[in-house]
């Protein structure tokens, strides 16, 4: 029969607030099953790899706890609800998540081709932590936002003789910015940065096993407005460093590669209440 998936989630409030600005805690928490069937392609794909038609669904039980702080100044108008002016806030989460019959696929002893199999259980641990702060919007204040995030997750396998190449290849660490900059003739600024460092290995082309090597991409994006935001136009330079790296597999991810376009917003019209 189906198994059952029960979940629990929690969120507890408290703080106070002071003049027009509002401060509010919140401490979270929650706990579940979730599952996964195997695919059609884990199933029954055959051609340099096989799948396995008696593979089982894989199971995993998680919890989380976390807390998370938010600040926010606003401007009370008489008309209509607060709007916000600036905000900050900062999240930090702990979880767990302990896995059985994993699907993954593996080389066995002996073996040239890798196949489909279920892994006999796997404990994941993981911490995020995020950070953000928002400016009064300012045709004269060239910083406007930014926010910060990192995480980091830690794997505890009981693994037999064998080499996986999809189930236990996790981020191990992940730093992310996002921030955002206003120039003259309204023209904003959106600076992105991620670095990775992942677990495990992966063949290259000839068969060689390699360690993932951490990798750090830069995107630059320049965009402005038009007609009171309902037009923009935007050009975007993705892994604007060029930096080569392998992110998942033997695949080597894109080099620096531009974009460029316009979005159009219809403005809409007031409501009438007849």
């Amino acid at each position: 029969g189906a198994p059952l998936l029960p979940a629990l989630d929690a969120v507890y409030r408290f703080g106070h607030s002071r003049g027009e600005v509002m401060h509010p805690w919140a401490a979270f928490a929650s706990i579940g099953r979730s599952v996964r069937h195997p695919s059609y392609t884990d199933l029954y794909y055959q051609g340099g790899a096989s799948g396995r038609a008696d593979l089982q669904p894989e199971v995993a039980d998680q919890i989380e706890f976390g807390l998370r702080w938010r600040q926010r100044r606003v401007l009370r108008t008489q008309l209509g609800a607060p709007r916000p002016l600036t905000g900050m806030g900062v999240e930090l989460a702990v979880w767990r998540r302990r896995g059985s019959d994993l699907i993954d696929w593996v080389l066995l002893p002996g073996s040239d081709e890798f196949q489909a199999a279920n892994l006999t259980s796997t404990t994941h641990r993981g911490l995020e932590l995020a950070a953000d702060y928002r400016a009064e919007p300012s045709q004269s204040l060239f910083f406007q936002s930014v926010r910060v995030a990192y995480a980091a997750t830690d794997a505890a396998v009981e693994q037999g003789d064998y080499e996986s190449s999809y189930a236990l290849d996790i981020v191990r660490s992940k730093a992310d910015l996002i921030a955002s900059f206003l120039f003259p003739a309204r023209l904003v600024l959106e600076v992105r940065a991620t670095h990775q460092a992942r677990i495990g290995q992966y063949r290259t082309i000839e068969g060689e096993v390699t360690d993932y090597v951490p990798f750090t991409a830069v995107g630059l994006g320049l965009s402005r407005s038009f007609f009171q935001g309902q037009l923009r136009g935007f050009v975007r330079a993705d892994n604007a460093l060029n930096t080569q790296y392998v992110d998942f597999g033997n695949v080597l991810q894109p080099g620096r590669w531009w974009r460029a376009g316009i979005t159009w917003r219809p403005k809409r019209g007031t409501e009438e209440t007849p």
